[in-house]
């Protein structure tokens, strides 16, 4: 109370010429309404004391989205968005890590760091490529000048796959050395994030000194033709 009752001590008597006190961060809230400050002389600790209420700040953000734009499997690129906190003056910046439930899925593990974004933009960039691993989660959270806040904004990650199946040639060039006909494909089943196909010839399955031919092919069309010679 106001009054004092119920109090539990903030560190340790402090000298005259101290004028503030250090609230570690993490400090459990509990029944806790006031901050109360007393005065002591060499005989005894004043009655009453000078009070403040205690306002606890809560700032998460909230509506994240995760469009993966990297088609490879296990392989993850975009942008990640999400909506400030509607209090955000304590808030310096907000920080993003990959994250993964423990083995009892009683809390999630953080892994890397991705980086700290200043208050005021609200979308981090995830390099194209960046491998998925077992993570499954981002974990967003706000920092102030004091600490990270201890329990995050999750987001389940979606890792968004579209490959072409099917592939078949119909060769129309009959001179050995040398291909023409038309190249089809089975488009993949999710295309929300194709914008275009690209066919290439290459000297390996993995795409190794590729050569692109016919420029971009649009999306609903599902063949390109080699053309002779």
């Amino acid at each position: 109370t106001a009054r004092g009752i119920g109090r539990s001590q903030i560190g340790s008597r402090l000298v005259v010429g101290s004028n503030q006190a250090l609230l570690p961060a993490e400090t459990a809230l509990g029944n806790f309404s006031y901050i109360v400050v007393y005065t002591q002389s060499k005989l005894t600790e004043q009655t009453t004391p000078v009070y403040f209420p205690l306002s606890d700040t809560s700032s998460s953000v909230s509506g994240v989205i995760f469009p993966d734009l990297d088609l490879d499997e296990t392989d993850l690129g975009g942008q990640i968005f999400w909506t400030a906190p509607d209090d955000q003056w304590q808030v310096t910046q907000y920080n993003v890590y990959f994250g993964w439930p423990n083995e009892t899925n009683a809390t999630v593990l953080r892994g890397p760091f991705f980086s700290g974004v200043p208050v005021g933009t609200n979308i981090m960039s995830v390099p194209v490529n960046t491998s998925i691993l077992h993570y499954t989660v981002y974990m967003i959270y706000t920092s102030s000048s004091l600490a990270e806040q201890s329990t995050p904004e999750l987001h389940v990650i979606v890792d968004m796959v579209a490959s072409v199946s099917n592939i078949q040639l119909t060769a129309l060039d009959l001179n050995l050395d040398s291909l023409a006909g038309i190249i089809s494909w089975v488009p993949p089943e999710d295309t929300r994030h194709v914008f275009a196909y690209r066919a290439y010839l290459a000297e390996s399955a993995a795409g190794v000194a590729r050569y692109v031919f016919g420029g971009d092919v649009p999306l609903g069309t599902n063949r390109v033709d080699v053309p002779v010679d």
